[in-house]
């Protein structure tokens, strides 16, 4: 039920007294809080320690601030996205179409963009140097096979030119329309 009254305190409100907190809450019988010793600890066979009690990095709460040391140059701190993910995701995406569409640009680019992608990497602004590196294969593979199929066709062509029998089949017109009768 929710009290939206002036005056009603929340119940998630801390309590609206003095900014003390009670020394017995919480203590089982409500005994009052151990005696203060002027923050030094002693312990029986152990020495003093030498000056006023250092707080504890851990009293705000979570993980102190001394855990994660600062980072390198280019690097980021955890948590933070990384701004050069991009290329590695490109970089694949294009290493995959440049199978199916336009080869060697689509090679060409997944090649520069994987060097990219793995340099950011290297220089700790990216965390994907994994991708650049499978789209820098792909686009690789796909050069490779683009430039060997380039050489086939040109090789199979010079050959059929070169046949007497192709020779005799373009200077012969005739023959041409033996091919269409068939279908």
């Amino acid at each position: 039920m929710s009290t939206n009254e002036p005056g009603a305190q929340n119940p998630y409100d801390p309590p609206s007294g003095g900014n003390e907190p009670d020394p017995s809450r919480g203590r089982p019988g409500g005994s009052p809080p151990p005696e203060d010793t002027g923050g030094a600890t002693h312990r029986q066979g152990s020495s003093p320690s030498p000056g006023p009690e250092q707080p504890s990095p851990y009293a705000s709460g979570g993980v102190p601030s001394s855990a994660y040391p600062p980072p390198a140059p280019g690097m980021q701190y955890p948590g933070q996205p990384y701004p050069k993910n991009g290329l590695g995701v490109w970089s694949l995406v294009l290493g995959i179409l440049s199978f199916f569409l336009c080869p060697i640009i689509a090679s060409i680019a997944a090649i520069v963009t994987g060097h990219m992608s793995r340099r950011a990497a290297r220089e700790g602004q990216a965390d994907n140097g994994g991708l650049g590196l499978a789209g820098l294969i792909l686009g690789w593979a796909s050069l490779i096979l683009s430039v060997a199929a380039i050489i086939i066709f040109v090789v199979a062509f010079g050959a059929a030119m070169n046949d007497p029998a192709f020779q005799d089949f373009l200077n012969d017109p005739s023959s041409w329309s033996t091919m269409n009768s068939d279908y």
